[in-house]
């Protein structure tokens, strides 16, 4: 039994992984980071679909308010690494790029100036136009 009383039930079954779920708005959808971009699928696990993004990894995707973009971070190799301070901790933190994706069209933008501080950050959606992340210059990106 689940620390909270509900049975655990596993909704995926692949051979990669499967993180960071971020629900949509209405509840339907699922979409996380797994080995070949994001997933996606219905909160039951069902209609389990790949989402391939041109990147060698994803990370911490988010659906805005209305549902109709996911914001996703992403490694970007030229860029070097910056030292920042999380926490009492300073260190070199891996630069992550953030993008978006219309849910409807899957079109890609890259927001290639927008660098967040490694993928220990999540991006936050304010409104539906509007994100809340950690900046950090990313010249190069």
């Amino acid at each position: 039994m689940a620390p909270y009383g509900g049975p655990v039930h596993r909704i995926t079954h692949n051979d990669g992984t499967d993180a960071a779920p971020s629900y949509s708005p209405d509840g339907k959808t699922i979409v996380d980071e797994s080995f070949a971009g994001l997933s996606m699928m219905g909160p039951d696990g069902e209609d389990y679909r790949e989402f391939p993004i041109a990147a060698k990894t994803v990370f911490t995707p988010r659906f805005s308010p209305d549902g109709k973009t996911i914001a996703f971070t992403y490694y970007k190799d030229v860029v070097r690494q910056p030292t920042m301070q999380f926490g009492y901790h300073y260190g070199e933190r891996p630069m992550c790029i953030l993008s978006l994706v219309d849910v409807a069209t899957r079109d890609v933008a890259r927001l290639r100036h927008v660098g967040m501080a490694s993928d220990a950050n999540t991006p936050q959606w304010v409104d539906n136009k509007h994100l809340f992340i950690m900046r950090v210059p990313a010249n190069g990106a």
